[in-house]
């Protein structure tokens, strides 16, 4: 997974001075899109077995303002990972 990950992923940006071992991770990929979203969801998948707490859209429950919670949880992040495919 992790060449995979290096070809298809762009960097992870932390912010400094982070205390906390465990990080809140927005994780932003092209949806429906082969590999993006394959692996998107092994990445949310290792990272949560690590202890993170990965935001992904798919956990976006029917009718929420899509945009707002978007953007609430990037500005709320530790790290900020994003698909290189688009």
């Amino acid at each position: 997974m992790a060449a995979s990950f290096s070809r298809f992923f762009g960097k992870i940006v932390l912010r400094r001075n982070q205390r906390s071992v465990s990080k809140r991770v927005f994780l932003s990929y092209k949806r429906h899109s082969d590999p993006d979203e394959g692996l998107a969801l092994e990445v949310h998948r290792a990272l949560a077995e690590a202890g993170h707490h990965v935001f992904i859209d798919q956990e976006m429950s029917a009718g929420v303002k899509w945009a707002a919670w978007i953007s609430d949880r990037i500005r709320d992040c530790d790290a900020l990972i994003r698909s290189s495919a688009w």
